[in-house]
């Protein structure tokens, strides 16, 4: 199904990103699983120890690309879980800062293991892997132009909060 072509020559490429992307969620949610978490609870401890754990919500669910009110619910799981902590921002008092606990940090060094999806990626040379960053990024790119000029509302959050993982 790999071969499929469309009269449409977008259309083949969506659905080829689609299937690669689909295969690979496959293997990470297996993955991460064995450290306890889903894919998106790894994506809030990746995003958290990216903006060096002082991370407010709004910074996660912009980074993540992701909805305000779709983080909420993930951050009380991993704040269940022991995973991350929140502390009261000195200078404004109505702004809350998440960190990662030390069983949050074990937590995700644990998420970094790749396993099939290193495996997988390592068919690429060095010279595809930089090739494929780059198209990835500018796909990545042109939708921001997108999600600034059309309606908040119309935009799809939830897309591109794998790619952190």
């Amino acid at each position: 199904m790999t071969d499929m072509i469309f009269e449409n020559p977008d259309l083949s490429l969506w659905i080829l990103l689609s299937r690669a992307y689909r295969s690979l969620r496959h293997f990470r949610r297996r993955e991460i699983a064995k450290c306890g978490l889903s894919i998106e609870q790894a994506g809030v401890l990746t995003v958290i120890k990216y903006l060096g754990n002082y991370a407010k919500p709004i910074d996660i669910a912009r980074e993540m690309l992701r909805a305000p009110q779709t983080i909420a619910p993930i951050i009380d799981i991993l704040l269940k879980k022991g995973l991350i902590e929140t502390t009261r921002d000195k200078q404004r008092k109505n702004i809350v800062r998440i960190s990662l606990t030390a069983k949050g940090e074990e937590v995700y060094k644990c998420s970094l293991k790749m396993g099939a999806i290193g495996d997988v990626l390592a068919s690429l040379t060095e010279p595809e892997r930089r090739n494929l960053r780059e198209v990835l990024e500018k796909i990545i790119d042109e939708s921001h132009r997108y999600r600034v000029s059309e309606d908040e509302a119309e935009f799809d959050y939830d897309e591109r909060q794998y790619i952190l993982n």
